[in-house]
């Protein structure tokens, strides 16, 4: 259904990127004495991106949480709340809502964008450069929903006296099928590609042309359209954009943007907005080398921390094991913390990448092999291996090599957003669940008294989380046009 209703956003302008996005705040805006200039028509695509400031918290609890990846015990979910299929866990039940609400908000500000930037009178390339960036968020908004949930409403239009993603119910919208979510996401891709700046010419923290291929890359590959996939990633990767950093433990040590960085949320020079991940990933009673406290939202499953080899680069970056001389058998929550998003004193905040090159050459690899088999694919993951100091790959079957790439994606991505898209489009979610549960139980009966956070949590194969998110309830109560609810709900 496509909404046509008019209005002007109101809306205070944050800060999202380092040097090309700047902190602009506005009140008093009317019809009248906005929208007439470039200079306006680039504050307002500044804040088609201001709300994936808020996505990450989120977004790692909804896509890491229910796989075997990551745990969680807050003081809201008492023991055995997060069992992966109990979407009535208060954890999960937020984070897929505010993932929700997020989205619709950033699509809601890039179609003001996409309705009003038109009229305004400036150089074509650039208004085309700015409508393409409002195209790319567009997509990138709706390519978490329609993966999530499925059927969502489809608006391409200016909402009237919109301040949140609320005012959506009030409009009562019914969801519309995905197939013509993914029509959308693809015709604005296909303009982003063509229309945005490369790389070189981009300012940081703004969509590039080869961030539209890549995220095409990546929807086509969930969407199991290998031979597509793998042709946007190889685009990327030929490209020569982009490259691995040397050491993994640089893409941490620093607040960003570095050569690895495809597409990332800003929050490097801005730690007034830290980023969301931070604080659910820190320990929540422990200070001392990381600059503050968190509430360990999102903590690592003990039997995942073990599954990396000794010899594999990445695991010393990726997990925190003691903060201030407190070793994680002795947080609040003890067990091993993720690290890749907490801030030392030394950098004020970090960004959240949400395509890095390392991914886009497992799409690569994983695409690959789906239609021709390993033997044009090893290059790809092997590059990814070697940098975290494995060996490479060979002599692999093709299922073989699929079940590596599954394995390398969550060494090299988790907590980065990716753990349930990965899980559904491997069809495994419910397999590799049920083996953490089976090794918590197992490890409790042999270790009675360990002080270790391990639970064991039920797992039904054909529960739909394996597939599917529930539509926020919040969401039908206020819009019941929402109805019916998804399968298995």
């Amino acid at each position: 259904m496509k909404i046509r209703i008019y209005s002007l956003i109101f809306f205070i302008l944050l800060c999202t990127a380092c040097g090309g996005l700047d902190e602009e705040t506005f009140s008093n805006l009317s019809d009248a004495n906005f929208y007439n200039t470039e200079e306006d028509a680039i504050a307002a695509v500044n804040a088609v991106y201001i709300p994936l400031t808020g996505l990450p918290g989120s977004l790692i609890r909804a896509t890491e949480l229910p796989t075997e990846i990551a745990t969680t015990r807050l003081p809201d979910a008492p023991p055995g709340s997060l069992d992966s299929h109990r979407t009535s866990d208060i954890v999960l039940v937020d984070a897929i809502n505010s993932v929700w609400q997020i989205c619709f908000t950033g699509i809601f500000r890039a179609n003001v964008v996409l309705n009003r930037v038109p009229d305004i009178e400036m150089e074509e390339l650039t208004r085309n450069r700015i409508l393409g960036e409002a195209r790319f968020l567009r997509a990138l908004y709706y390519s978490y929903l329609v993966r999530m949930f499925s059927d969502v409403p489809l608006v391409e239009e200016e909402i009237t006296n919109f301040s949140s993603a609320d005012d959506i119910a009030a409009l009562q919208v019914p969801r519309d099928p995905s197939e013509a979510i993914y029509d959308l996401i693809f015709e604005d891709l296909s303009f982003a590609e063509v229309n945005l700046l490369n790389k070189s010419e981009t300012e940081l923290g703004r969509a590039s042309s080869e961030s539209a291929t890549a995220l095409l890359a990546k929807i086509r590959l969930d969407r199991k359209e290998y031979a597509l996939a793998a042709g946007k990633a190889l685009e990327v990767i030929d490209s020569g954009a982009y490259s691995l950093v040397e050491n993994y433990a640089d893409l941490w040590n620093s607040s960003g943007n570095t050569e690895e960085g495809i597409f990332e949320i800003q929050y490097g020079n801005f730690p007034n907005f830290p980023n969301p991940a931070t604080f659910d990933t820190a320990p929540s009673s422990v200070q001392g080398a990381i600059a503050g406290t968190g509430n360990s939202a999102v903590v690592s499953e003990y039997q995942f921390f073990l599954s990396f080899s000794d010899g594999d680069l990445r695991a010393e970056p990726t997990f925190l094991l003691e903060a201030g001389g407190t070793p994680f058998v002795d947080f609040e929550v003890p067990t091993p913390h993720f690290k890749k998003f907490l801030t030392l004193d030394e950098i004020p905040g970090k960004n959240f990448p949400i395509i890095r090159y390392a991914d886009i050459l497992l799409v690569a690899a994983e695409a690959l092999n789906e239609t021709q088999g390993p033997d044009n694919a090893y290059e790809y993951v092997n590059q990814v291996r070697s940098r975290a100091g494995l060996s490479t790959l060979a002599g692999l079957t093709q299922e073989q090599f699929a079940d590596s790439v599954f394995v390398e994606r969550r060494k090299e991505l988790c907590a980065e957003g990716h753990g349930w898209f990965d899980s559904v489009r491997f069809g495994n979610l419910a397999e590799t669940v049920q083996a953490s549960s089976d090794f918590n139980e197992q490890f409790l009966i042999d270790n009675p008294d360990t002080p270790l956070w391990l639970e064991p949590r039920g797992v039904v194969p054909s529960d739909p989380l394996s597939t599917i998110f529930p539509v926020p309830n919040f969401q039908i109560v206020t819009n019941p046009s929402l109805l019916p609810q998804n399968d298995g709900y």
